[in-house]
């Protein structure tokens, strides 16, 4: 991987079906879909960016990082909201027994884990921090240069930095039942541009300061009711916001011009899901449950200063939100016919409204395998999917710029109908 730093996102880039798109960055094309048609998840719950740097490395720190789901076709029933992939990543829980603690050391950036029990056998955490330290090391070189310039000529205004955090507290009240908590934070700020002083207390400066990420706080409780019914239930507030600000002066205290600009765009999810596995017996599994989540868009909020000393304007566009709801039922087995025929059937039942206007969606899953030979099988699945939100790029690469806009009255959800059939 780009400066050897392990990323989750580049590893997928790897397997049949996937394509990084742009060379080194970590975006991810599935089987011909855009970017903003994969649904990545922390612990169930989705996010909109997950990038650094543009696309030089995902938002996901390897160190807090316990397992990964990745789908592309044959999709869960309880999955829904992307016509591509699914990524569902769990955050590791912590060590109810002993401390652990790592520490590492990349060309781009620093993490620090720490795990360990605060009740032993009871309670534990797990914490991971990543930091870059881009701006450490470019500091210098941007100070260096600046100092042989001469008055009057124009001097560098550069820095990006990005931070990651993920913490997470695991409870076992007892056999039966555990109780989790937890946190995810990711960061970007860039900023850029040019300045030049002059005589006579003359200043001139042209910059733009470039700010995303995400905040994530979720909380869960699992349950084992009996040896046939486990279940599951999640509830989580998601925050993701990208702001770009732009700062022109030029002039003197006695006579300048000053303008002022700001963009931005956000969006706040408030969900709960509720999973539930019920085992008659050794060949049967039926998997069903609901979630529901609470969408506020804000696609658009604009502000800009001007000032000449003598008169000052200011306008703003409103910042309109577009509430939706979203709901989603579904239900699956898993049925093991016998050592050679598996098959899974499901449905995803999905509810989107806005604006007054409800869509209804109906999505069968059907998967199966014929296992061969212990070297081969057979693999057929059937998936329909549909996705409520879709991504406006401003280029070809994912930027933290582009806007995420939900469907509406005119804007009807996109539908895919996928038929997958392989040899294993």
């Amino acid at each position: 991987v780009l400066f050897g730093e392990a990323d989750i996102i580049k590893t997928l880039q790897t397997l049949p079906g996937v394509s990084a798109g742009t060379a080194g960055l970590a975006g991810m094309y599935v089987r011909g879909g855009n970017g903003d048609d994969n649904l990545y998840m922390i612990e169930g719950n989705p996010l909109y960016q997950i990038n650094h740097v543009g696309g030089l490395f995902s938002s996901f720190n390897a160190e807090a990082v316990k397992d990964v789901e990745f789908f592309k076709s044959a999709f869960p029933a309880r999955y829904g909201g992307r016509l591509s992939s699914v990524v569902d990543i769990h955050t590791k829980d912590g060590n109810m027994k002993e401390y652990h603690g790592s520490a590492m050391l990349g060309l781009t950036s620093g993490s620090l884990n720490l795990e360990g029990p605060l009740v032993k056998d009871r309670t534990s955490f797990n914490f991971a921090l990543r930091r870059s330290w881009i701006d450490a090391l470019s500091a210098p070189t941007i100070a260096i240069w600046n100092a042989t310039r001469n008055k009057g000529e124009t001097q560098i205004v550069a820095r990006y930095a990005f931070t990651d955090m993920n913490f997470k507290l695991n409870h076992q009240f007892n056999d039966r039942s555990r109780g989790y908590a937890g946190l995810y934070w990711g960061n970007d700020f860039l900023k850029g541009g040019e300045k030049r002083e002059g005589d006579n207390g003359y200043e001139s400066r042209n910059t733009g300061r470039l700010r995303w990420g995400n905040i994530m706080a979720f909380t869960g409780w699992s349950y084992v009711f009996n040896n046939q019914l486990f279940g599951n239930v999640n509830a989580a507030f998601t925050h993701y916001s990208s702001t770009l600000k732009g700062d022109y002066y030029q002039g003197t205290e006695a006579n300048y011009v000053s303008q002022e600009s700001s963009t931005r765009n956000r969006i706040d999810d408030l969900s709960i899901r509720a999973n539930f596995d019920f085992r008659p017996n050794a060949s049967h599994q039926l998997h069903f449950g609901t979630h529901y989540i609470y969408h506020r868009f804000h696609p658009v909020d604009e502000k800009s200063h001007f000032s000449n000393g003598m008169t000052t304007q200011t306008r703003q566009n409103n910042d309109t939100a577009l509430p939706a709801h979203e709901l989603g039922i579904y239900m699956e087995e898993d049925w093991k016919m016998n050592k050679r025929i598996r098959l899974n059937a499901g449905v995803h039942l999905g509810l989107y409204t806005i604006d007054g206007k409800t869509y209804t969606s109906l999505e069968p899953r059907f998967s199966s395998r014929f296992l061969i030979n212990p070297q081969l099988s057979l693999k057929a699945s059937y998936t329909r999917m549909s996705q409520y939100v879709h991504q406006v790029n401003e280029s070809y690469i994912n930027l933290p710029t582009d806007t995420w806009i939900p469907v509406s009255r005119k804007l009807k959800p996109m539908q895919s109908d996928q038929l997958d059939r392989k040899s294993v």
